[in-house]
């Protein structure tokens, strides 16, 4: 894919990333892989044919020659050239592919900014008004041939508990392959926002250009990003995959799979460095790009780039990658339906259980750059934004959201129709490939350690469900506390406490979390640290007052201490049917043992000359289970972000004394209130910080009959909530 409606992003796996690279290329001139010294007669008699070829293309376009028209005149002077062994067009990507007689294969095409114009309006247009498109919440799903595969130990998977991985590696390279063609498109480059991303929750980033040695050491990485033109063979060409050289073909013996993908680099061809890669454009492992330049007030220019195939990183990056590696194409035809990916085969071959994220077909520049863009943002947990010509590339969430797994973001950005790339009726879609196998949990990846949940465990304490393997540290505030496979340790949070952590199957670690405990909270893994989450501390007072037999008065208030984070339901909802509409969700509260409730009791009356006198009172900690264990339903949840309903179940003894005197001797009793066995249940208006506002409930004790009434005071979240860096 050439024009930059086809636009080529790598993103090579984040999980499984290659420790190092093998052999770099040399000028040793090795028998078995043709000529590499890059001065022999066929080779150039080839340099001839191809500065013929474009020279008279840039003379087509300055006399005023369409591009299609120029290209057609390219195809048919390569057809007549001698030396040439066939040459055709790729009618998905234009361009033209020559095979020469010598096994050498160069490629054709116009980078033509002038006739597609240079504005992103136009891009968008093209966009929204396609009618081919193909939108879909699943992976593409077709049979892949099997491909060779190291033979390498098995390894235990790092939480054998949960479905969710963390990669192996937290190095990312980031590769650019579009200024030298692109120097005037309005956005030209994904690298400082996702490179941003990245680092903000711990990642060593590494941006380049994206060159043909990069090529040489891509397993130094556990995510690999690149953004070039990409493209296939034309159907036409010999299919080196059904059709593999032999004896009798006038090429060399040195092709060890097909090089049939390739991607454009940003090296440039130059008499220095053909004596580096002559052999490998000899072998196919290189290809030699000859690009016209057509632009807006600029003369037409034409320069010579290499286009690297899966080959070259076969041969010169020999070591694995880390497990669990994400690679990213974000190109035309990263990957072809019915031929498979090659790029991926080499992944695949050298990495445990790695992702493969890659477009069908023509993919357009908007699609493609928002895509990453907002594919990286939703892993992440990252809130940044970008428009470039008042067209929004990213936006801003807000409040954020938490970050997802792979899966998890792929259907919410296919649920918005940011999955989709179409350019002139050759749709593209993006797709996700994860390698599985029996043995292991099918990895669910995402780029950091996450809080999904907060609740109450099986012995009623305040805890946090999180996405994380074992040894993660929790922080609150700046207090790490550490917190290896079900031990106890402690933080400090201005006190010292106990932290204990157990797993959850399926699920990850389940947290304790202090008492007191309050603010920003983050999960770190090494040096990875998760998107913050902010655990929000109200203390509403629920007074209630009424009137029993024999003039008694009563009043009880439960001061009760709540905490919680956003609601999980308000991360994705349906298939990321949620993710972009207003945040309306609220949050998930729970009331912990630091609640208390406080009762007293007074009141006479004299009934038939026997008087009646009542006194009592106490304070004592509310227990939130029954004596069996059982946990009591204390929450208080907003599914909507405008009212909460509070539910709180309190079994304890309030218990008072009624003096009987007048009758006889006086006596004492001793009784308890009903409202201490009791289940309370108010709906709470909520302001836009969700501050409690306070209201009133009528309150009748069916077993006593005994009325009351219930108030409650306006309780604003400690620290103050700031929807605009914590997701609502």
């Amino acid at each position: 894919m050439i024009n930059r409606s086809h636009l080529v992003v790598v993103l090579t796996c984040i999980l499984f990333v290659m420790p190092g690279c093998g052999n770099a290329p040399t000028t040793d001139n090795g028998s078995n892989n043709g000529n590499s010294s890059g001065n022999s007669a066929d080779t150039q008699s080839n340099a001839a044919t191809a500065a013929s070829v474009i020279d008279n293309a840039q003379q087509m376009l300055d006399d005023g020659a369409d591009v299609d028209t120029t290209r057609e005149a390219m195809l048919n002077e390569l057809q007549g050239k001698s030396g040439v062994e066939t040459a055709e067009i790729d009618e998905y990507s234009d361009v033209i592919w020559a095979d020469f007689d010598n096994g050498e294969t160069q490629l054709f095409a116009i980078f033509d900014d002038e006739s597609e114009g240079n504005d992103a309006e136009t891009w968008l247009q093209l966009l929204n008004d396609a009618d081919d498109a193909n939108p879909s919440i699943s992976p593409i799903s077709f049979p892949l041939r099997p491909i060779a595969k190291v033979q390498r130990p098995q390894i235990a998977p790092v939480f054998p508990d949960s479905s969710f991985l963390m990669p192996a590696s937290n190095k990312a390279i980031l590769a650019n392959g579009l200024a030298p063609f692109h120097d005037d498109w309005p956005h030209e480059d994904n690298r400082p926002l996702i490179a941003k991303m990245l680092t903000d929750i711990g990642y060593q980033v590494t941006q380049t250009d994206l060159t043909v040695e990069m090529f040489t050491h891509l397993s130094d990485y556990g995510v690999i990003y690149t953004e070039s033109h990409g493209g296939w063979r034309a159907p036409s060409i010999r299919d080196l995959a059904t059709d593999p050289l032999d004896a009798t073909d006038p090429v060399p013996t040195c092709f060890g799979s097909p090089g049939n993908q390739w991607i454009l680099t940003t090296t440039q061809v130059t008499d220095a460095n053909r004596a580096t890669y002559q052999k490998d454009v000899d072998c196919r492992r290189l290809m030699i790009m000859n690009a016209t330049l057509r632009s807006p007030n600029k003369p037409t220019q034409k320069k010579q780039f290499y286009c690297v195939t899966p080959l070259f990183m076969r041969e010169y990056d020999k070591k694995n990658f880390p497990d669990r590696t994400l690679m990213f194409v974000n190109s035309c035809r990263g990957f072809d339906v019915s031929l498979g990916g090659h790029f991926k085969d080499a992944l695949d071959a050298r990495c445990n259980y790695g992702t493969y994220v890659a477009w069908t077909n023509r993919v357009h520049p908007v699609a493609a750059f928002r895509a990453a863009l907002n594919f990286f943002q939703l892993m992440t947990g990252s809130n940044e934004e970008l428009s470039a010509n008042q067209i929004p590339f990213l936006e801003k969430n807000v409040p954020p959201i938490m970050n997802m797994s792979i899966a998890e973001a792929y259907a919410a950005m296919a649920a918005k129709g940011y999955s989709n790339g179409i350019i002139a009726s050759r749709g593209a879609m993006l797709f996700y490939l994860t390698e599985e196998t029996e043995s292991q949990v099918t990895p669910i990846l995402t780029l950091a350690p996450a809080i999904t949940d907060f609740f109450l465990d099986e012995v009623g304490n305040a805890a946090l469900q999180a996405r994380s393997p074992d040894n993660a540290e929790l922080i609150i505030g700046d207090a790490p506390g550490n917190l290896p496979d079900i031990s106890t340790v402690t933080i400090d949070i201005g006190k010292t406490t106990a932290l204990q952590t157990n797993h959850v199957t399926g699920t990850g670690y389940a947290l304790k979390v202090p008492v007191g405990a309050e603010g920003e909270l983050r999960l770190r893994k090494d040096d990875r640290i998760g998107p913050p989450m902010q655990l929000l501390t109200w203390k509403p007072s629920f007074v209630v007052k009424g009137e029993g037999p024999q003039g008694l008065t009563f009043t009880v208030t439960y001061l009760l201490h709540g905490r919680g984070i956003p609601s999980p339901r308000s991360r994705t909802g349906a298939q990321g049917t949620f993710l972009w509409l207003d945040p309306m969700e609220g949050f998930d509260a729970r009331f912990d043992a630091a609640s208390t409730v406080t009762w007293s009791v007074g009141g006479s009356a004299n009934i038939g000359g026997v008087q009646y006198a009542h006194s009592g009172g106490g304070t004592q900690t509310i227990s939130f289970k029954s004596d069996d264990g059982t946990v009591h339903n204390a929450s208080m949840i907003s599914n909507d972000g405008l009212t909460a309903d509070v539910d709180f179940t309190i079994e304890t003894e309030l218990t008072y004394t009624t003096t009987i005197s007048g009758n006889g001797p006086t006596t004492m009793e001793q009784h308890t209130l009903p409202a201490g066995n009791y289940t309370y249940a108010p709906s709470v208006q909520l302001g836009e910080d969700w501050t409690l506002q306070s209201g009133s409930l009528g309150i009748f004790f069916t077993e006593t009959g005994w009325s009351g009434n219930m108030t409650w005071n306006t309780a604003t979240p400690s620290p103050p909530y700031d929807y605009e860096k914590f997701r609502r």
